[in-house]
């Protein structure tokens, strides 16, 4: 009875959801006896009360178990509010001000099972139609960039020197990716013991047991910002596994204080290019252009907005201007064939966060000249179009 007594004796805007309703119907404005003695609207009031006043009642317990809300909620859904997303519709029925009829109250009555409302779709699917889904992070840590480069290529391992709450990579991969391989991420905890007797045996011993069970072509080993503060040489780690692993084994060296995910994944993967290319350099293997004028695509990984999309579509304008796609690196790449690189004509930067420093460094050791315009968009498509026009990339 308490329930039923506040609805029926509070204000018609204080049932309303939200706060643009009582924009149309105002609090303590209900219709004088004369407007209701001569439209006849008296009985709407009573009507429109007593159904709030039913919703109220039964609506607390039927809500939780229900996938449809109440009648009452339904049909006085919130306006629009800058407070509220794009998920909530205002009713024509209230803009036209023709919601009370005589002797009922239509809008406050539940739409018949198979019937359309007048006012159009039910609130469920207007707010089906509203929602829209966005993918977006935060940027993270350095270590983050670091293994999502690793994880980027094929056949790579990522081990990762970092206590427990830095090791969620693993997590957070295999929820957004959705891919079918296994994260290629191990963590070394650094916990007590590590502390105490200091954690070259265990580094050293992950690594080597890696190499054993997953064959990488390549093992990159990173600390975090925590493990960072122990001021370990974990470059001599590298060097003590790379005596009993038949992989190659490196250090990420990023300072994990001074550059965040973007900038540490551009430097992983700078590293990872330049260390692959001087090894091409010291084998004295000949490098040969490609016939058909081609061109490598760098920065495109794992975790990344719309990669694999800009990818494909970067392909077809390549492939309608008569170039061939040489790499793409790091997505789905394998670390053996970056000795490939120089084969191309000249390189394509599409993100200015990933890849400008490899393309540096090869324009640097190999004179190849890069485009770093992303064709997003007419204008920046025409400058893109117009800087490979520009651009010398024959074959020396």
């Amino acid at each position: 009875m308490s329930a039923v007594a506040f609805v029926a004796t509070a204000p018609v805007g204080a049932v309303l959801r939200g706060g643009a309703a009582a924009q149309q119907l105002q609090p303590n404005s209900a219709p004088s006896p004369e407007a209701a003695t001569s439209d006849g609207s008296s009985g709407t009031v009573l009507a429109f009360s007593a159904a709030a006043a039913a919703a109220a009642v039964c609506g607390g317990a039927k809500s939780r178990r229900s996938r449809r809300s109440v009648a009452a909620r339904q049909a006085f859904g919130a306006g629009p509010s800058s407070s509220l997303g794009s998920s909530v519709y205002w009713r024509p029925s209230f803009a036209a001000g023709s919601s009370f009829v005589a002797g009922q109250a239509p809008a406050a009555l539940p739409t018949p099972v198979g019937q359309q409302h007048p006012d159009g779709p039910e609130r469920g699917d207007r707010t089906t139609m509203g929602m829209k889904l966005a993918y977006w992070m935060y940027t993270g840590p350095a270590h983050i960039g670091t293994l999502r480069v690793a994880s980027s290529f094929r056949n790579v391992h990522a081990i990762m020197h970092a206590p427990l709450g830095d090791d969620y990579f693993n997590v957070m991969r295999s929820m957004l990716e959705r891919s079918r391989d296994f994260t290629p991420v191990t963590a070394s905890i650094v916990d007590r013991h590590v502390l105490a007797r200091g954690s070259q045996e265990k580094v050293v011993e992950n690594i080597t047991r890696k190499d054993k069970e997953d064959r990488p072509d390549l093992i990159v080993l990173t600390p975090t910002c925590t493990s960072s503060i122990l001021q370990e040489d974990l470059s001599n780690f590298c060097k003590r596994a790379r005596e009993s692993t038949d992989s190659d084994v490196i250090l990420a060296d990023v300072n994990h204080y001074r550059v965040n995910e973007h900038q540490a994944s551009d430097r992983t993967l700078a590293q990872i290019v330049s260390f692959y290319l001087d090894k091409l350099k010291a084998s004295g293997k000949k490098v040969e252009k490609t016939a058909r004028p081609s061109a490598n695509i760098i920065g495109t990984f794992t975790l990344g907005f719309h990669n694999s999309h800009d990818c494909r579509e970067l392909k077809r304008m390549l492939r309608d201007m008569g170039i061939d796609t040489n790499l793409v690196v790091p997505e789905g790449a394998c670390v053996t064939e970056l000795e490939q690189l120089p084969n191309a004509w000249f390189n394509i930067v599409p993100y200015r966060e990933v890849g400008l420093m490899s393309a540096n460094t090869m324009l640097k050791d190999w004179d190849m000249p890069y485009v770093d315009i992303c064709p997003m968009g007419v204008t920046e498509t025409a400058q893109c179009l117009v800087s490979h026009s520009t651009l010398r990339y024959e074959p020396i």
